[in-house]
């Protein structure tokens, strides 16, 4: 796989934070060499070392503090990444994070085009998901979007804040019918009315473990993202030498809808009404 680095070169000098403890007991974080570079297929896999900012404890998840801040795209993103220590060296540990993010600014190199354009092209329009986007512009789609219960509310953007940020990892709000082609297409192995959206072997890629034999994490995740679209129960396996089950902020991993969700994001804690 190529590396990483030849696409955005500020990750070649990406460090892994190493936490310990200094002679008074005080944590303090050291920084370590890669001992490869991350390449495309660890994005892939969640096996990056690169993590999620916005829960759990230690000075990796601190160093994540501010990088959400502000306006910015794909591209601003991926060089706040760059910034931060790993959590982990490349291929160590499955661990959910911002891997996907970061696939998502490859896709707009390789294509030259926005992440929600080369969607749009490619899988919305022609599986003719009209309703799958990032923002919601349209008044009457507007008044339509499914808030979340009050106690599940957060400082996270939602799909009626336009900004510049068209995240690879989550963020997008969706139907139930546009759910159900995608689900559908999926089901198929990747085709959907005479169309073909996966090849076999891309395919065959997606339904594969690659983690290998070992310890196994079970989770659920729903999601309405244009990867990740259906309802998607998992026994994810994970090395045995070290496993860890990562938990989300209280409430965001029981996948649960308030009732008037046709479509539920847990990553975001968005829906949006049919």
């Amino acid at each position: 796989m190529i590396p990483s680095a030849s696409t955005f070169p500020s990750f070649a000098a990406m460090k892994v934070g190493v936490e310990r403890k200094d002679e008074s007991g005080r944590p303090v974080l050291d920084l370590m060499p890669l001992r490869r570079p991350v390449n495309i297929e660890d994005l892939l896999l969640h096996t990056s070392g690169i993590t999620y900012g916005f829960y759990g404890e230690g000075l990796v998840k601190a160093a994540y503090d501010g990088i959400y801040l502000g306006d910015f795209d794909n591209a601003e993103f991926v060089e706040r990444l760059a910034k931060v220590p790993l959590a982990e060296q490349p291929r160590t540990l499955w661990d959910y994070g911002h891997s996907i993010d970061v696939l998502g600014r490859v896709i707009e190199v390789a294509s030259g085009q926005s992440l929600y354009q080369f969607e749009k092209t490619h899988l919305l329009d022609p599986l003719g998901m009209t309703t799958t986007k990032f923002f919601l512009t349209d008044p009457v789609e507007r008044a339509r979007y499914a808030q979340p219960l009050a106690k599940d509310r957060h400082v996270e953007r939602n799909s009626l804040d336009v900004t510049r940020w068209e995240s690879g990892g989550g963020g997008m709000v969706s139907t139930a019918v546009d759910f159900a082609r995608y689900g559908q297409m999926l089901l198929n192995g990747g085709t959907l009315d005479g169309k073909t959206y996966l090849t076999p072997a891309a395919y065959a890629a997606m339904t594969t473990d690659h983690i290998g034999p070992g310890s196994r994490a079970t989770f659920s995740i729903t999601r309405a993202t244009v990867s990740d679209l259906a309802t998607v129960s998992a026994s994810v396996p994970i090395p045995a030498m070290r496993c860890r089950r990562r938990r989300a902020r209280s409430g965001r991993s029981n996948g649960t809808a308030p009732p008037a969700c046709t479509s539920w994001s847990t990553a975001r804690r968005t829906c949006f009404s049919s």
